[in-house]
């Protein structure tokens, strides 16, 4: 699967249940570190890990990197829409969001495997 902008393929995405793989511009951009679920991150080409504490939805709440120091925070309306002012960001942000699964950071929209759906509609 591969995200397409502009009539150019910006990502491939390479899936094996949990796993996933993504490449950019012929380099391994970041492939998650899968432990029942997704549990973080690996960026090869600087060396980076990241872990996720997540709530018993499966909803990432917090990213902390190898050291233990947080690099994200978040907190979330009912049904997935973060609360603005409740969310801390510092560098790269991770796509996993409520229940776990990928935000789709133009549309604002997760990815649910079969269906896409919007935090903002609760649909």
């Amino acid at each position: 699967m591969f995200k397409k902008v502009g009539g150019k393929a910006m990502g491939y995405y390479i899936l094996d249940r949990d796993q996933t793989v993504v490449v950019k511009d012929g380099m391994v951009d970041y492939w998650n570190i899968v432990a029942n679920g997704v549990a973080g991150r690996y960026e090869p080409g600087n060396g980076n890990k990241f872990y996720y504490l997540k709530d018993h939805l499966g909803s990432t709440r917090a990213v902390v990197n190898a050291s233990g120091t947080v690099v994200e925070a978040h907190d979330y309306f009912p049904f997935g829409l973060l609360m603005p002012r409740r969310t801390y960001q510092s560098g790269s942000e991770t796509k996993e969001k409520f229940t776990g699964k990928e935000r789709d950071s133009e549309t604002g929209l997760d990815y649910f495997g079969a269906r896409y759906y919007s935090p903002a509609l609760g649909r």
